[in-house]
């Protein structure tokens, strides 16, 4: 089970990194002028699961970024991650839900007011809701981000 959701993480963190980098450089030029600031946030998949040494899919998209000469800094009140990830701060919360992370997203986004967010979460929902996803709660935080 680690094996692919590990390989589904790094899938998803490589067509995010790709759609990211034509974004910036479609719209910025050179792409690396500007410090995108990066909100990493979600739930354990962002955190580190089951261990926050671990540095969930923000190891490899930290070193995709830099290396395609993008500079970049991860922010949010959390602190994580192995210690060779240079940069650890962001807002994955282990065991939390659409809802508590729509509860909270307004107060992230005007502290750390952020560039870019990479959002991972609804595993927890289906956990608590008897294996029903929550898609309107997912759409409404999305709207919410936006």
């Amino acid at each position: 089970m680690f094996k692919l959701r590990n390989l589904a993480a790094k899938v998803l963190s490589t067509l995010l990194v790709s759609i990211m980098v034509v974004g910036v450089m479609g719209i910025e030029s050179p792409a690396a002028s500007k410090t995108l600031k990066i909100m990493p946030v979600g739930d354990s998949c962002t955190a580190g699961m089951g261990d926050g040494e671990m540095g969930s899919y923000r190891t490899d998209l930290y070193r995709l970024l830099t290396d395609a000469g993008l500079s970049i800094d991860f922010v949010g009140s959390q602190r994580g991650g192995p210690s060779h990830l240079p940069d650890k701060d962001n807002e994955g919360h282990s065991g939390w839900t659409i809802p508590q992370i729509a509860s909270n997203i307004n107060n992230w986004l005007n502290t750390y007011d952020p560039d870019v967010v990479f959002l991972w979460i609804g595993g927890n929902d289906m956990f608590v809701s008897g294996g029903n996803p929550n898609p309107t709660g997912l759409s409404n935080l999305i709207d919410q981000i936006f």
